[in-house]
Formats: structure tokens, C-alpha cells, sequence
């Protein structure tokens, strides 16, 4: 199967083996009413694909295969896509996958954890919804983790490779990786955990190469890339909500 975007009309179309569809789909979400073998979803599915809407989001997360003592699995995110097959097997589907470490692992990592201003964040027991409380300054991984991001990234390359050898993964046409506040990317909050701190220095480090060139921009003879001081500030101009400048 091919799936491309194409302007040989004269504007941007989606094509499926060369057959232009329409550049529409029916997501569903991450609510457990919406799981796609639910009445309501298994509905909607049909309703827009007589319409001639067959592309399909499903929404699920590494973590729910992501084990501390036995081998990851792909089979919660292969449980969706059947779903969505049942109620239309001409489906071409997009997953939405979450990237947000276990609850397991957050409490085995306290310090790859965001910290909100030095405080920690509040362990919300193991919610099925990944992203509820998402907003209220819970227990969640720090977007600068380097331990996550390389454990969720190697779990991300294995999810592909599993998946592209089912049946159900022969109807996948596009993955959305997700994570930060509502699987949006955006940080959870102002971060001035230990994860947060390294980067910070990492950054430093990449931008001024060493303590003199970091003195010089700086105009401080006596900081040095390790001891600068870092306390990010939760109410910088053009700051709004979740959004940064």
C-alpha cells in the first residue's frame, strides 16, 4: 500500500495507491468509552465510512506494554486497530502512541521526574486515562530525560517492528508519537528537576564550549558552565498557561 500527498490537480491531495480520497478521518480518543470495539465507536466507524471516510486514529501507549519483568507487547495497540477493522476492513489507520513511561517506572526514576518549582509531583495512583491530570502538577517524566528518552525510543523502534509484521499492522499508514501535557508536547510544567538541571548544563556546554567563552557572553568572571545558576522562571513575559515564548 502507498499513501502520498500529491498537487497534480493543481492543490495538495491524499492518494491510497494512486486514488485520491478525502483528506478526512475519525479519530478516536483516549476516553475508555471510546475504545474502538465500543458500540458508539464501532458506530461511528461504519457512519463515516459510508460517507467514503476510511482513515481512522486510534489512540493507545507504549505503557500499556511496557513491563518491568517480561518482554514488551504489542497487543493492546493490535486489540484497537481490530476494533476499528470489525467495523470497517477497508480501515487505514493512524495511531496515536503515547510515550509516557509506566507508573512503575516513574517510581523507580524519581529523578528522571519533572519537579514543578522543587516540588515533586503528586503520584495520582494508575489512572486507565494516561493524560487525565495532566494540567494539576502529577507525578509525570521529565521531557528531558535521558534514560526515557532512550528506553522510550528503543521501545518505539521495537513497537514499529513488531507491528509491521501483523496483519493489523498492514493496515497502519502513519504513527503520532505523543507525550508532554495531552500528548501535545507541551511541558507539564516549569521543570527544575534533576533531568532538567543536566540538560541545562548540556545546553550550556553545546552553545559556550567552555567556562571562558560562557564568562565572556555572561560578563561574570567567576561562573563556569557547572555552577551557573538555574532557576527557571515559572512567569516570564509572553508566557501563557502551558504555551511558552
Amino acid at each position: 500500500m502507498s499513501v502520498y500527498i500529491d498537487s497534480r490537480d493543481g492543490s495538495p491531495a491524499l492518494y491510497f495507491d494512486n486514488k485520491k480520497v478525502v483528506p478526512i478521518l475519525y479519530a478516536l480518543s483516549d476516553i475508555p468509552a471510546s475504545r474502538s470495539n465500543t458500540l458508539q465507536a464501532q458506530r461511528n466507524i461504519q457512519n463515516f465510512a459510508e460517507q467514503g471516510i476510511n482513515v481512522v486514529v486510534v489512540d493507545t501507549a507504549l505503557s500499556l506494554g511496557w513491563h518491568k519483568a517480561t518482554p514488551f507487547e504489542i497487543e493492546p495497540a493490535q486489540a484497537e486497530i481490530s476494533g476499528v477493522l470489525e467495523a470497517n476492513p477497508n480501515a487505514k489507520i493512524i495511531v496515536r502512541l503515547h510515550l509516557n513511561p509506566p507508573y512503575w517506572w516513574m517510581r523507580d526514576n524519581p529523578d528522571e521526574l519533572i519537579e514543578y518549582n522543587g516540588i515533586a509531583g503528586i503520584d495520582d495512583g494508575e489512572s486507565y486515562r494516561l493524560i487525565r491530570g495532566d494540567a494539576q502538577k502529577n507525578m509525570r517524566v521529565s521531557l528531558a530525560s535521558e534514560k526515557w528518552l532512550k528506553e522510550a525510543g528503543e521501545l518505539l523502534r521495537l513497537f514499529c517492528e513488531k507491528l509491521s509484521s501483523t496483519e493489523e499492522g498492514k493496515c497502519v499508514i502513519g504513527i503520532q508519537v505523543a507525550c508532554g501535557i495531552y500528548g501535545e508536547w507541551h511541558q507539564w510544567g516549569t521543570d527544575t528537576g534533576s533531568a532538567m538541571k543536566k540538560r541545562f548544563r548540556r545546553y550550556l556546554k553545546e552553545k559556550y564550549i567552555n567556562d571562558t567563552s560562557l564568562q565572556k557572553a555572561w560578563g561574570c568572571d567567576n561562573v563556569t558552565i557547572e555552577s551557573a545558576h538555574f532557576v527557571p522562571d515559572p512567569h516570564q513575559p509572553g508566557d501563557y498557561g502551558i504555551f511558552r515564548d
